[in-house]
């Protein structure tokens, strides 16, 4: 029996421009929308990939569903993740309804891949909801234990990024973020 050496790489596709430090939901809403300038007619996920100091290092769409939906597993979120050597990850989606509200499917998914983060040591930042120009944070809005936008030294699970990051529902294009 002959078993195959296998190699695994990452291949850039292109480069985009992106805020230096993702500090913010609305870093993230900029950064989706410098990646879309039209509103995309499917749903889509994409993570994006940060260091030790919170520098966007990877961009990867996960998954394109249909207009109310995408399939997302935590093998193919932590898949690009794991390859980037990312420190953490945020996941960034769309709603082609226009609703930012989050979906029961949404918080099962980000409940999922926190559980996996925790597991791998790659610690799932946030989830950010896109749509018409405006977001939703589910760290900052639902308070999920163990999201945030400061990779804690100690192992921490929560860390309180301050006022400035909690306005995290808002409409990027209109300055109110």
């Amino acid at each position: 029996m002959m078993v195959e050496v296998v190699s695994l790489r990452m291949v850039r596709e292109r480069s985009v421009p992106a805020p230096r430090v993702i500090s913010r939901p609305s870093d993230v809403a900029k950064l989706w929308h410098m990646l879309h300038p039209d509103e995309p007619d499917r749903e889509e996920l994409w993570l994006v990939c940060l260091d030790a100091s919170m520098q966007p290092t990877k961009i990867s769409m996960v998954s394109r569903g249909d207009l109310d939906g995408a399939l997302v597993t935590p093998r193919e979120v932590f898949k690009t993740a794991i390859l980037a050597n990312a420190r953490c990850i945020i996941v960034v989606h769309n709603h082609p309804s226009g609703s930012v509200g989050p979906s029961e499917e949404d918080r099962w998914i980000t409940d999922v891949l926190w559980h996996a983060g925790e597991i791998l040591g790659i610690p799932l930042c946030d989830h950010v909801i896109v749509a018409n120009g405006r977001y939703y944070s589910v760290a900052s809005l639902e308070g999920w234990e163990g999201l945030m936008y400061a990779v804690p030294r100690d192992r921490q699970t929560r860390h309180d990024p301050g006022p400035e990051t909690h306005a995290s529902e808002g409409d990027w294009r209109a300055g109110q973020i």
